[in-house]
């Protein structure tokens, strides 16, 4: 055991950085800083909330994601594996994963309902600032966030009462609930059980088959039909194609064989936008134009040049059904 020393915040905030690869989460910085400064007679206010200023203020640190936190000297030093580290195995990419896997399992409970699910993901989103809200939640770890916040609660000017705290329970219990399903296991059943159940229909040719079951992953005829129609980016338009991603709008599992071929339900996109719009947090309304989760980081807007000018090139009446499914159904709202 290392013995605390008599540091300034911003002090022990580096000295954690040092020894993790020169990254930190908030939730690690939390429990670590301790190791670097005595704790006997800190007063004022709560000490996470003392260091949650530090390492937004201080010009020492620099934010690289929700949550996680890098010294800025070291910037160029910062590895994969570093990151891979971080948050408990927890990168930002895996985090977001997390979020619209959430969002689509509260989609699919029969107790939630749209205004419920919102407010859900609003708390989730709230809380992941400050915590890595994780597949490993525990009973023990929700109550020490718990715990956390209604100390935290005199310091700020949202989420001040009582009924806050009993929200933010629901939520954390409903996210344990989910980690603690088969709810991803039986996604992928499903998708397993569609291509088999193509695969013996029937009344399928063989190469019929085959162009299904490739579309799937964007292959085969959907994607050349996609290239075809869009002759590129659906949104920047004419480029070389190699590196764009033919996707569906309405997912293949939740498609009809015609639908899974279908021209009109697909978007061929750069893999920033295609990703982005895979998990829900980019759509398109009625007019094509870009509408953006406000459960995307403004920081990851930036870095992944999402702009609220960008549209899809073209619009026909055969696309509406299926973009008015993913808004709906994909987009997290």
């Amino acid at each position: 055991m290392e013995t605390p020393e008599n540091l300034s915040y911003s002090g022990a905030i580096e000295q954690v950085m040092l020894h993790n690869g020169y990254v930190a989460t908030l939730k690690q910085l939390y429990q670590e800083v301790w190791k670097y400064k005595d704790r006997n007679g800190v007063t004022g206010r709560t000490p996470e909330k003392t260091i949650q200023e530090r390492v937004q203020r201080d010009d020492r640190f620099t934010r690289i994601s929700s949550g996680v936190y890098a010294l800025t000297a070291k910037l160029n030093l910062i590895d994969e594996q570093s990151l891979l580290a971080t948050a408990e195995g927890e990168t930002p990419s895996l985090q977001a994963k997390n979020q619209a896997d959430f969002y689509e399992y509260l989609t699919n409970s029969r107790d939630i309902n749209n205004h419920s699910r919102t407010n859900y993901m609003s708390w989730f989103k709230f809380l992941s600032q400050s915590y890595s809200i994780d597949k490993t939640l525990t009973a023990d770890d929700i109550e020490d966030i718990l715990t956390s916040e209604k100390a935290k609660q005199p310091h700020r000017d949202k989420y001040q009462t009582k009924r806050d705290i009993s929200n933010f329970r629901a939520m954390l219990r409903k996210f344990r609930d989910f980690a603690q399903s088969d709810f991803l296991k039986i996604k992928e059943d499903t998708i397993l059980k569609e291509v088999e159940a193509v695969k013996q229909a029937p009344q399928l040719t063989v190469t019929e088959k085959e162009s299904i079951i490739r579309a799937r992953v964007g292959q085969g005829i959907f994607r050349l039909r996609l290239i075809d129609y869009w002759q590129g980016c659906a949104i920047y338009g004419k480029m070389g194609v190699t590196f764009l991603q033919a996707s569906h709008i309405k997912p293949w599992r939740n498609s009809t064989n015609s639908e899974r071929l279908d021209v009109y339900n697909g978007l061929l996109l750069l893999p920033n936008y295609d990703k982005l719009f895979d998990r829900g947090y980019i759509s398109f309304d009625r007019n094509g134009k870009i509408v953006v989760s406000p459960f995307l980081e403004e920081f990851d807007r930036k870095a992944l040049d999402i702009r609220l000018d960008l549209r899809l090139r073209k619009m026909e009446p055969e696309h509406q059904d299926y973009l008015a499914y993913h808004r709906q159904n994909c987009f997290i709202s």
